[in-house]
C-alpha cells in the first residue's frame, strides 16, 4: 500500500537509486575478447615466414654426420666466423653456407684466415660418403695452407638402461 501511495503522489525515485538498481541486474555477457590471441598468432606468423624452411642446419647443406664414441664438443666450431667445410652424399662442397666448387675452395680458405678466422677447417661429412669425394677436399685444404683440421661428428647415444 505505501507503494501505491508513493506513486499516486507522482513520486521517481533518484538516479541513484535507479543506478544502483542497474547494478544488481544479472547480465551475460557472450562475447569473449580475442584481440590477444590474435596478437599471439600474428607473432607465431611472423617467426614463421622470416625463419628459413627445411632442417639444412647452420652449414647450409643437409649432412648427416658420423656418429662418435669420443666426441667432444668444440666451441670455436660454431663461431660465426669459423671455417666450416660441409661434403654431402654427392660430393657437393660447400663452405658456411654456400657452395663452392673443391678448385675455389684454397682462395676462399685464405681469404678466410685473413678476415680473422682462426686457422683451422672444421670438416663435416656425411655419414654416408665415400673417402673418394672427400680426398680432393683434403688436397685443396692442404693448398690452402691450413694444417689444423678438425670432423665434427656427433656423440653416440647413450643406450638406455635396462631393468
Amino acid at each position: 500500500m505505501a507503494r501505491l501511495r508513493y506513486l499516486e503522489q507522482g513520486f521517481r525515485p533518484s538516479l541513484s537509486a535507479h543506478r544502483r538498481a542497474a547494478k544488481r541486474q544479472l547480465r551475460y555477457y557472450c562475447w569473449m575478447d580475442v584481440s590477444a590471441l590474435l596478437a599471439v598468432f600474428l607473432v607465431i606468423f611472423i617467426v614463421l615466414a622470416i625463419s628459413p624452411v627445411g632442417g639444412t642446419g647452420r652449414h647450409g647443406a643437409g649432412v648427416d654426420l658420423f656418429h662418435s664414441m669420443h666426441s667432444r664438443f668444440i666451441p670455436r666450431g660454431i663461431r660465426e666466423d669459423a671455417l666450416r667445410v660441409a661434403v654431402t652424399r654427392d660430393g657437393k662442397v660447400y663452405l658456411g653456407s654456400s657452395r663452392i666448387s673443391s678448385e675455389e675452395l684454397p682462395d676462399r680458405l685464405r681469404e678466410g684466415v685473413r678476415a680473422g678466422a682462426e686457422d683451422r677447417v672444421y670438416l663435416l661429412v656425411d655419414s654416408r660418403s665415400k673417402f673418394g669425394e672427400l680426398k680432393p677436399v683434403l688436397n685443396e685444404v692442404g693448398l690452402a695452407g691450413v694444417k689444423n683440421i678438425s670432423f665434427l661428428t656427433e656423440p653416440v647415444p647413450a643406450k638406455s638402461a635396462k631393468p
